[in-house]
């Protein structure tokens, strides 16, 4: 071969090089673009499911709150046939036995928040242990009712209010 077919072969390559060059670098921008896409949709569906767990969370202990407040107790628990110190009982073991079931929704709420909801569960099981104090414990359960929801109605603010109010005000900050 002499140089002009050198040459010839040479003139043909440059093209084909050029073009082989920018298909090169059109594939590795869309790779890159749908490699960043994945990466930001992977992102996303994490901060959606994290969303979605605190929410149900929320969720959860607003549930917990409703039962374990005194005329929600009281409506589930009290039987004609018990007397006050069974009805006391089975108050405190509920709202235990509640608690305990949403024990791992603190992973999801604020430590403020788990702590108001601790204090409120604390707080009913004192009410309920207080007025029991002033109740024949071989008194019919009703007598027991009765005084809770005296005291119930004579507080200004009871704890499983304060707790709801509280689950509504941090829920509504990731709303």
């Amino acid at each position: 071969m002499d140089k002009l077919a050198y040459y010839e072969v040479i003139l043909l390559m440059i093209p084909v090089l050029i073009v082989f060059g920018a298909i090169y670098l059109l594939f590795r921008q869309f790779f890159q673009n749908q490699y960043k896409l994945q990466v930001g949709l992977a992102a996303s569906s994490r901060g959606e499911s994290a969303t979605r767990l605190k929410l149900q969370a929320y969720e959860r202990l607003m549930l917990f709150c409703e039962r374990i407040a005194v005329k929600s107790l009281l409506l589930r628990l009290q039987s004609t046939q018990m007397s006050a110190i069974d009805l006391q009982s089975a108050i405190v073991i509920a709202v235990q036995q509640e608690f305990e079931y949403n024990l791992s929704q603190q992973l999801y709420v604020s430590d403020r928040l788990w702590m108001i909801i601790d204090l409120a569960k604390n707080q009913v099981i004192e009410i309920v242990v207080h007025v029991g104090s002033n109740v024949s414990p071989d008194a019919p359960a009703e007598d027991l009712s009765k005084q809770l929801l005296l005291f119930i109605e004579s507080q200004k603010n009871s704890p499983v209010e304060t707790a709801k109010a509280a689950i509504k005000k941090e829920s509504s900050l990731i709303l």
